[in-house]
């Protein structure tokens, strides 16, 4: 919530009068300007969760304080779509954060929050840009939830000059735009490559790398596969060993026999959950002893099922913590 303190106006020394009227609170390209100069870089726990008065699945919030200045923050996510669950956390979150803001004392205004559903849907995402876009109130939005209903989103938020941080679409480059009002919380998945080069190379047992992209993970597991592979050498004295396998593919002997006939130590699979399962119970059935990753878009229930005993030992690279680590116990309690 110290995010959202964004700083008082500057008191003026005079001779007291009659007191004036209040002053304006700040516009989006007062928060616009907060945002590129770090004031809305979220980290950790900053928009941590939550809940405002409303039911949150439309419409608007409640008032900070009655009769007090009220600013809204737009939650621009997937709600009942394939990225429901990470929706609703990051509704949650604002939640959280925006509760924490108003029960703090002398603010300068209070929040509330408005939630309108994409289901996931790119073109439904640009109508709630554009719904969000048109609502005077709204200074600032989080999200949208995946890097389609970001992409589409964009365009109507950057005219609007209207502030949008993403905590969970991760591309590296989205479409270009004029006023720069879009910013993410997260790292990219080409980011993330950095984490998997440092725990699979940088240690003894491991010299060649198998990297396994496969397409149905669209551009997540292209960009993650492709810039380990990019930077291992930079990196590490260790190789690489890359294969792609087309989208829809559902045969994978063929891809790993080829990854440790050419010697790999280890195996970084780019993809979604049914690809790594079958990945992880082809290894298992050959015994290998090597170090196996994947990213943080197969990492669920669904491999868990899929991969059954095989799963044992699978790591996965993820822009964030689980929810029983100790730096998270404040906001997994609330």
């Amino acid at each position: 919530a110290a995010l959202l303190a964004l700083p008082d106006i500057d008191a003026t020394v005079a001779v007291p009068e009659e007191p004036g009227p209040p002053q304006p609170a700040p516009g989006r390209r007062r928060f616009l300007f907060l945002a590129a100069g770090g004031a809305l870089a979220l980290g950790g726990g900053a928009l941590a969760a939550v809940r405002l008065t409303g039911d949150g699945t439309g419409g608007g919030g409640g008032d900070g304080a009655p009769g007090g200045r009220r600013l809204i923050i737009g939650v621009h996510a997937d709600l009942t779509g394939p990225m429901s669950a990470a929706g609703r956390a990051q509704e949650r979150g604002v939640r959280l954060a925006v509760d924490r803001f108003n029960s703090l004392d002398d603010q300068p205004f209070r929040l509330a929050v408005k939630v309108l559903d994409d289901q996931g849907d790119p073109a439904r995402s640009a109508r709630v840009a554009e719904e969000f876009a048109r609502d005077p109130e709204v200074v600032a939005v989080i999200g949208p939830t995946s890097d389609g209903a970001a992409g589409a989103a964009l365009s109507a938020y950057d005219e609007a000059v209207l502030p949008v941080l993403t905590v969970s679409a991760l591309l590296m480059a989205f479409p270009e735009r004029a006023n720069g009002s879009f910013f993410q919380a997260s790292p990219s998945y080409a980011k993330l490559s950095l984490p998997v080069v440092h725990r699979l190379l940088l240690r003894p047992d491991v010299e060649r790398l198998g990297i396994l992209i496969d397409r149905s993970g669209g551009q997540s597991a292209y960009q993650a596969g492709y810039t380990t592979n990019l930077l291992t050498p930079q990196l590490t004295t260790g190789t690489t060993h890359p294969r792609v396998v087309p989208a829809g593919t559902t045969v994978f002997d063929p891809v790993v026999t080829d990854l440790l006939s050419h010697r790999s130590d280890a195996l970084f699979y780019a993809g979604e959950a049914a690809g790594a399962a079958k990945v992880a119970r082809i290894l298992a059935e050959g015994s290998f002893p090597g170090p196996c990753m994947a990213q943080h878009t197969a990492m669920g229930p669904e491999f868990l099922e899929q991969a059954g005993a095989a799963a044992d030992g699978w790591e996965f690279v993820a822009p964030f913590i689980d929810a029983t680590a100790p730096a998270a116990a404040t906001f997994a309690a609330a």
